[in-house]
C-alpha cells in the first residue's frame, strides 16, 4: 500500500515538472513569433508599429497607416525619434538629427460629412547648439 503512494506521489510530481516545462516552451515560442511578425515587417511598418504599439501602448490603425506613409519618410535621416500623445488627438513626434530637432504635432479628426478619419501635421525645427542626451 505505501508503495503504491510513492508511486503516485512520484508520477504526480513528474506530471507536474512536465507540465510547468511544457509552459515554459509555450512562452518561448510566442516570443519567437513576435520577433518573427517583426523581421517580416517593412521599415515603414516596423517604425509605425513600434511608434504606436510600444510607446503610446495603442492599437490606432488609422494612425498607424498615417504614420507608414507620410511620417516615415521624414524620419530617415534622423538618429532618434520619439513620439508622445498630447491629448486624445494630439501627438508629438520629436526627431533628432544632428544638432536639429525637429517636431512635428498630428492632429487626428473626423470628417463628419465624408464619415472618415484624417490628420493635419504642423512642423516646427528647431537648431540648437548642442542637443542634450535624452
Amino acid at each position: 500500500m505505501i508503495t503504491k503512494i510513492k508511486i503516485f506521489a512520484l508520477f504526480a510530481i513528474l506530471l507536474s515538472i512536465t507540465i510547468v516545462a511544457c509552459k515554459g516552451d509555450s512562452t518561448t515560442g510566442e516570443n519567437q513569433s513576435d520577433s518573427d511578425t517583426s523581421a517580416n515587417l517593412s521599415k515603414e511598418e516596423l517604425f509605425a508599429d513600434v511608434m504606436v504599439n510600444d510607446f503610446l501602448k495603442e492599437d490606432d490603425v488609422e494612425l498607424q497607416e498615417y504614420l507608414q506613409t507620410e511620417i516615415f519618410p521624414l524620419t530617415v535621416n534622423s538618429e532618434r525619434i520619439y513620439i508622445e500623445q498630447l491629448s486624445t488627438n494630439e501627438y508629438l513626434i520629436t526627431m533628432l538629427e544632428g544638432d536639429t530637432k525637429k517636431n512635428i504635432i498630428i492632429t487626428k479628426y473626423f470628417d463628419s460629412l465624408n464619415d472618415q478619419i484624417f490628420f493635419e501635421r504642423s512642423e516646427v525645427i528647431q537648431e540648437t547648439d548642442s542637443i542634450e542626451d535624452q
